[in-house]
C-alpha cells in the first residue's frame, strides 16, 4: 500500500506538517516497523504526506528526471487508477447529502460496484454502450428481482 494521507490526522506527528518553512523538494521521513511516512514539499506552499508499507528507506529514484524519492515516483506512477475511479464516481453517482454514515458507505459501495460492473461488461463484450445507458439498464434489471 502506498498512498497519500491528510495532514489533519491526530496520528501524524506535528513535525511532519511544518515543512512549509523548508525549501522546495525537501523531505522529512518517519519510520515505524513496516511503514514509512514522508512529508514532501513539491511546491512553495504545498506539503504532501505519503505513507508506504513497500518502502523502508528514503532512497532516490535514479531514473526520474528530478531525482525524486522512490516513494513519490512509485505513487505518481500508480495513482492513475484511483484518479480515474474518482472521476467516474463524480460523473454518475447515487450519493445524497445525509448525516447517516451507513448510508454514505452504502452509496459509495453502489458507485464503485457500478463502475466495476461496467468495466467487466466492457472487457467481456464488444458493446460500445455508454456508461450512462449501462447504469440505466443495470438499475432496471435490479428492480425486476
Amino acid at each position: 500500500m502506498v498512498g497519500t494521507i491528510r495532514k489533519n490526522k491526530r496520528e501524524i506527528p506535528p513535525f511532519m506538517t511544518v515543512a512549509k518553512v523548508c525549501p522546495v523538494e525537501y523531505s522529512i521521513f518517519a519510520f515505524r516497523k513496516n511503514m514509512t511516512l514522508v512529508s514532501y514539499k513539491p511546491q512553495k506552499d504545498k506539503v504532501v504526506l505519503v505513507l508506504s508499507i513497500l518502502h523502508d528507506d528514503g532512497s532516490i529514484d535514479s531514473d526520474s528526471e528530478k531525482s525524486k524519492l522512490e516513494i513519490i515516483t512509485f505513487y505518481n506512477e500508480t495513482k492513475s487508477g484511483v484518479d480515474k475511479v474518482d472521476e467516474m464516481k463524480c460523473t454518475y453517482f447515487v450519493t445524497r447529502i445525509t448525516r447517516r454514515w451507513p448510508f454514505i458507505i452504502f452509496s459509495s459501495l453502489l458507485n464503485i460496484a457500478g463502475i466495476n460492473g461496467y468495466i467487466i461488461y466492457k472487457s467481456n463484450s464488444d458493446s460500445t454502450i455508454p456508461r450512462k445507458d449501462y447504469l440505466k439498464v443495470l438499475a432496471k434489471e435490479l428492480l425486476h428481482y
